[in-house]
């Protein structure tokens, strides 16, 4: 409802008027202002879950990325099993002629055949012309009246066919004579190589290490079994294996980073992260700190050569920097330096045996050896003991100081009985 409206002003009094009747109602007043903001209602209660939206279309295809670098080589994968035999090739073209080949040697006179059967007459032949003496015979001579001078022999008529061959004669004695020998021949081309034959002298292995590039010949007389590269040993964790230089397991035909694979029960891993191998390395100048990949790789790697000889190698060790000699009756094969172990890490030594040529190095490499794990091969300088000599027995044991050179590195000579 509208508020009141004015006060009317006051009438004039009576007093004796009649009450009036109710005035008629007012019309209804404007709306009011609006009130002041009520007080903040209460939290309403969490509502139910929606249903699941529609699900929303397929996006754009995006852009396409920028091409990755190249990877590192992976390592050297197993051989792979042989494959199917080939369909046969077509035939290939005729080859030329071969030269003439030379003359046989004459063969010895065969013996004297039987005559055969004479063949038969053939038919007379027709008369010939008259001659040019025909003269008539006055009916004194035979046949047509005419007299005929003796003509020319007419010409020989045709040789009879052969006659059927007669029946076999009896053995003929033998009247021949033997023949004079005939040149030598000219030498064949060479045999294949004979397998060798039951020898005592033969079966001791003798395996040498270049130190560098190039491959090692074996002694004069000696059988090359095989050539590959200087390999000293392998590291896989904590386990270290390796073997003795002078052996032919130290002589692998093939080089790979990581030449091995470590099997548990069950599983077997190849090239782990903490693989590595150790290689013979050569004497040429040497960066430590420089990396080899791939090709880069084999020039680092020292040579060797697997052979097999008569007698069984001896190795001599002088322990002073004079050569030694070889005993009576032995030649040497090579001289060097006296080399003790490969490398110590941690509690895990490789120690190489003094009695096999392999203990005996053509040259002192204060750090003979290149260290590969799966992607590179590097000259690792980690470890404080790089590797062990035989020492030089000095004669002044005043004179003994600590030298980073092959002053003090004992001399060996390998030798083998002549």
């Amino acid at each position: 409802m509208g508020s009141p409206g004015p006060v009317g002003e006051s009438g004039c009094d009576a007093k004796y008027g009649y009450t009036g009747s109710p005035g008629e109602s007012g019309t209804v007043g404007m709306g009011g202002l609006p009130g002041p903001p009520g007080i903040p209602g209460d939290d309403g209660s969490h509502g139910e879950p929606g249903h699941a939206g529609v699900p929303g279309f397929d996006g754009l295809p995006g852009l396409n990325g920028q091409e990755g670098q190249l990877g590192m080589c992976g390592p050297t994968g197993d051989s792979g099993p042989d494959g199917k035999d080939g369909n046969p090739g077509e035939p290939g073209e005729t080859g030329l002629d071969g030269t003439a080949g030379q003359s046989g040697r004459s063969g010895q006179t065969g013996e004297t055949g039987n005559r055969g059967v004479s063949g038969r007459p053939g038919k007379h032949g027709k008369p010939g012309p008259p001659g040019p003496d025909y003269l008539p015979c006055n009916g004194e001579c035979d046949g047509d009246g005419v007299s005929y001078s003796p003509g020319k022999s007419g010409v020989p008529g045709r040789r009879g066919k052969n006659g059927k061959p007669g029946p076999e004669g009896s053995p003929g004695q033998n009247n021949y004579r033997s023949g004079q020998t005939g040149l030598p021949g000219q030498a064949g081309l060479p045999g294949k190589r004979g397998l060798r034959g039951d020898s005592a002298s033969y079966g001791f292995i003798l395996t040498q290490h270049s130190q560098n590039s190039t491959i090692p010949y074996c002694p004069d007389g000696s059988a090359v079994l095989w050539t590959g590269y200087s390999y000293l040993f392998g590291k896989s964790g904590d386990l270290v294996f390796g073997q003795d230089m002078g052996q032919s397991t130290s002589c692998m035909k093939y080089f790979n980073q990581i030449p091995f694979i470590r099997c548990t029960t069950g599983q077997c891993n190849y090239a782990n992260s903490d693989d590595s191998s150790y290689w013979l390395t050569t004497d040429t100048e040497k960066d430590i700190n420089q990396d080899f990949y791939d090709i880069e790789i084999k020039a680092q790697l020292s040579r060797c050569s697997v052979c097999e000889v008569q007698t069984k190698p001896v190795t001599l060790h002088s322990q002073d920097n004079e050569i030694p000699e070889c005993p009576s009756g032995y030649a040497s094969l090579w001289a060097g330096y006296s080399f003790v172990s490969n490398l110590d890490i941690g509690e895990n030594v490789q120690g190489q045996s003094l009695s096999s040529p392999g203990s005996c190095m053509k040259s002192y490499i204060e750090t003979p050896y290149i260290t590969c794990d799966t992607e590179k091969c590097s000259f690792d300088n980690k470890h404080e003991d790089q590797s062990a000599w035989l020492s030089a027995i000095e004669n002044d044991d005043d004179e003994c100081e600590e030298k980073r050179d092959n002053v003090n590195v004992s001399r060996c000579q390998v030798c083998i009985h002549k």
